[in-house]
């Protein structure tokens, strides 16, 4: 006789639906020292009554547009700009929000030094409501230093 007793909790994603999408890249050398580079996503989708809440759940349209200029031969900026449409999850939604960043790369033999500024616009943007156990992400402006060695 086995005193264990199991109990089944089934677990599915039994509402269907149908997504679809495309994803679009470009780059751009301007000139052998300065490229520009961009991205567009689009999303779409349809989905059973039961699973409805979840058709906006990713940013609506997001986008972006880089820039990578090398001013000399050890020195490069770059800035990069982001947008992100709405983003609707049970319970709320999230606004749309753009964001630009901008860095400096200064290269030796050795050694190199990144100095970035990341969201420069907005002190702090929402990335996503609370939902469910997970709580809510406010990206807030940062700045940070990086210093990778070659051997």
């Amino acid at each position: 006789d086995d005193d264990q007793y199991y109990l089944p909790v089934p677990f599915t994603n039994a509402p269907g639906g149908t997504t679809w999408g495309s994803e679009f890249a470009v780059k751009w050398i301007v000139t052998p020292e300065w490229s520009v580079a961009g991205t567009y996503t689009m999303f779409r989708g349809a989905l059973e009554p039961e699973n409805e809440d979840a058709e906006f759940s990713a940013p609506q349209d997001p986008a972006s547009v880089r820039a990578f200029m090398d001013v000399t031969e050890n020195l490069q900026w770059n800035v990069a700009w982001y947008w992100a449409g709405r983003f609707q999850a049970p319970p709320g939604q999230t606004p749309a929000y753009s964001r630009l960043d901008i860095g400096w790369t200064i290269r030796g033999e050795r050694l190199e030094l990144d100095l970035w500024a990341q969201n420069i616009l907005d002190e702090q943007h929402p990335e996503i409501e609370s939902i469910f156990l997970f709580p809510s992400a406010e990206v807030e402006r940062s700045f940070y230093a990086r210093l990778p060695t070659r051997f």
